[in-house]
């Protein structure tokens, strides 16, 4: 058996898009083996890690799914296209089935497709956003996260 020597390169990280997207494969397989519970929370991470991206890439706070939604529906509605949103809340409510375990695998896949339709929505949206725009909720993310009100507010 061999071991890592001290100067060996660590290995790449994975990209953030990567990784959310490799979240979505490990749901599929964590259902195949019965384990809805840990799928939910695969697809609820996938979901979040591409918001987290997003909001990341715009300077934009992101402190969990609060944050996200507030993300999601001004990105749905700057772009026009509101099941944006429809589709985060499928993976919001994946996250609540981590508690319950009530969605059968049925829905669980339909989530699954609806999660990777999310994560391409938010690509293309990405890329169409004007690059210095500030999200509509600003006074709410200035007083969520304790920073100094804007001139006029």
């Amino acid at each position: 058996m061999t071991t890592g020597s001290a100067d060996a390169p660590a290995p790449p990280v994975e990209s953030r898009d990567v990784h959310c997207r490799r979240l979505l494969e490990r749901a599929a397989e964590l259902i195949a083996q019965g384990d809805r519970r840990q799928a939910s929370e695969q697809l609820r991470g996938a979901a979040a890690r591409r918001v987290e991206t997003l909001a990341a890439a715009r300077g934009w706070p992101y402190r969990g799914l609060a944050d996200g939604r507030v993300i999601v529906h001004y990105v749905a509605d700057h772009v026009g296209n509101p099941w944006i949103s429809t589709l985060f809340a499928v993976a919001t409510g994946a996250c609540q089935n981590i508690y319950d375990d009530d969605w059968e695998d049925e829905d669980l896949a339909f989530a699954i497709e609806g999660v990777g339709d999310l994560i391409d929505l938010l690509d293309a949206a990405e890329r169409g956003l004007p690059p210095d725009l500030e999200p509509l909720a600003a006074k709410y993310y200035r007083r969520r996260h304790g920073l100094a009100p804007a001139e006029g507010e």
